[in-house]
This record gives structure tokens, C-alpha cells and sequence, in this order.
């Protein structure tokens, strides 16, 4: 029997490591394939994945309630099809009427919290889409600061080690993969934005690294939800890599600070413009 070694998790058999790659293939060549097309249809599978994140937290904060979870829900789904359909002002007004209706009906502020929580990524990836310039390219170049972030830390963190960063909520979690995701997150995206052919200005360096440590903490800010509720992955809807959540944790957190900077540079609708244009 192969015993691992002291103080190291055991080693992720080979079948689940396999159906991990293949599930994180699929998934990102269907996110790609959504932004290309855009419209309607990317507006719909935003909304799959509020409501499957709004499964996910009213699940772990309340229980399996169905009705909890549907209220959690609507308001992001309804919301993203405002961004869709041009309306981002109205599409505020029902989130907010949404927090404030969970927190009267459930007494729960976790709860209403999810309203928040489940709509942030479709909303913020649906308003940097809509930009007819460079929305295209603004959501690539998030999800490539965010996936390059992530494959960084990992390849950081594996070769390097070292010290924990926060052992208390993230113990896997250390500094050199960290610092090495942060490089990676920052470089992939620059690269984005230079095949889009818009020329690096110091404005878009400091941005990409600012997702880029957003997503960390998005990543951090989840596993704490998780760790306070006393659970592993946020649901198993995903094979080898546990819920929506543990996937979206760290886009979450970028996507929507990507769009409140694009806002307040530029503005809607050319939000994407905004993130990109220094």
C-alpha cells in the first residue's frame, strides 16, 4: 500500500483527475462558445447559472427548500434578461427588491445574501457582453486573467510550496501560488488584449492585476461560506470538480468588478470598452 506522505493529501486517483480535465474542458469551451454568440442565448445560460448558484448557497444556508430557493433565484434571472434586453436600471431595481423581499419572507440574511451572490456573474458577464465594440474581447480577456489565475496558482503552488496563505479557511492554499497565480492571471490577460489589438496601458495593467487578486479572494470568500456552513464542495452538480460555485467562485468576483470599472470609465453600453480602453 502506498502511504502519501506525511502532512500531504493523498494523490487524486487517475480516473478523477481524467473526469476533472474532461469536465473543465467542456466547460470552458461551452462558456467560450456562449460569448461568441452572445444574445438571447448566452442571456439563458447566465440564467442556468444563477439559478444553479442559487441551489447551491440557499442549500447550504437554509436547507433544501424549494421555494426559498426559487426566490432566491428569480431576481437574478430576471435581472440578467434586463441586461439582455438593454434595461441595467430596471434590472437593479429587481434585484433589490428581491434582497429586500428574501430578507422579509426567510428572516434569513444568508439567504437574501444569495440573491446578491447568484446574480453577480450573469449580470456582470451579460453587461461587458452587450457592448458591441469590444464586448467580445473584454470577457475574454476576464476569463483569461481568472483561468490563468487559477492554472498559476495551482502550477505554483504544486512546484513551489511553501507557506500557507490562509491556512484557516483555504488550507491548500499557499503564497507562491498566490504570487504565481497573480503572474499568470496578469500576463494571460495582457495577452488577450493585445490579440485584440488595443495597445497596454499602465490604467490596464493595474486592472489586470486587481482582477486577478479579486479572484483570489473570490476563491477565499467561498471556501469561508463553505467552511462556516461546515461543507466540502457546494454541491456535486459537476463531475471532479463539486458545484457551480467551487468552478465561478473567483469569475464571480472578477466579472463584477471588471463591470463596475468598465462602468465608471466608460459607461453603459460599451461597458467592455471600459475595461479594455486606457
Amino acid at each position: 500500500m502506498t502511504v502519501p506522505p506525511s502532512g500531504g493529501p493523498p494523490p487524486r486517483p487517475a480516473g478523477d483527475l481524467r473526469t476533472r480535465i474532461v469536465s473543465g474542458v467542456v466547460l470552458a469551451v461551452v462558456a467560450l462558445v456562449g460569448v461568441l454568440v452572445g444574445g438571447w442565448l448566452l442571456a439563458i445560460g447566465l440564467a442556468v447559472v444563477t439559478a444553479a448558484i442559487a441551489w447551491e448557497w440557499t442549500r447550504m444556508s437554509v436547507g433544501h427548500d424549494e421555494y426559498a430557493t426559487a426566490a432566491v433565484a428569480v431576481p437574478g434571472i430576471v435581472a440578467i434578461l434586463l441586461v439582455a434586453a438593454g434595461q441595467p436600471a430596471a434590472a437593479i431595481i429587481v434585484l433589490a427588491l428581491g434582497f429586500v423581499g428574501v430578507v422579509i419572507w426567510t428572516g434569513s440574511r444568508w439567504a437574501a445574501g444569495g440573491v446578491i451572490y447568484a446574480a453577480i456573474l450573469g449580470m456582470a458577464l451579460m453587461a461587458i457582453r452587450v457592448d458591441p465594440i469590444n464586448g467580445i474581447a473584454a470577457v475574454f480577456f476576464v476569463f483569461a486573467v481568472v483561468w490563468g489565475s487559477d492554472i498559476g496558482a495551482y502550477a505554483a503552488g504544486r512546484t513551489i510550496g511553501g507557506p500557507k496563505l490562509w491556512p484557516r479557511v483555504s488550507p491548500k492554499k499557499t503564497w507562491s501560488g498566490f504570487v504565481g497565480g497573480t503572474v499568470a492571471g496578469v500576463v494571460a490577460g495582457l495577452a488577450v488584449v493585445l490579440v485584440a489589438g488595443h495597445d497596454i496601458a499602465a490604467a490596464t495593467v493595474i486592472v489586470a492585476v486587481v482582477l486577478s487578486l479579486l479572484s483570489a479572494a473570490g476563491d477565499l470568500f467561498e471556501s469561508a461560506v463553505k467552511r462556516h456552513f461546515g461543507v466540502k464542495d457546494s454541491s456535486n452538480l459537476i463531475p471532479g470538480h463539486g458545484g457551480v460555485m467551487d468552478r465561478v467562485d473567483g469569475l464571480l468576483v472578477a466579472a463584477g468588478a471588471g463591470a463596475f470599472i468598465g462602468t465608471l470609465n466608460v459607461g453603459w453600453p460599451l461597458i467592455g470598452s471600459g475595461l479594455l480602453l486606457w
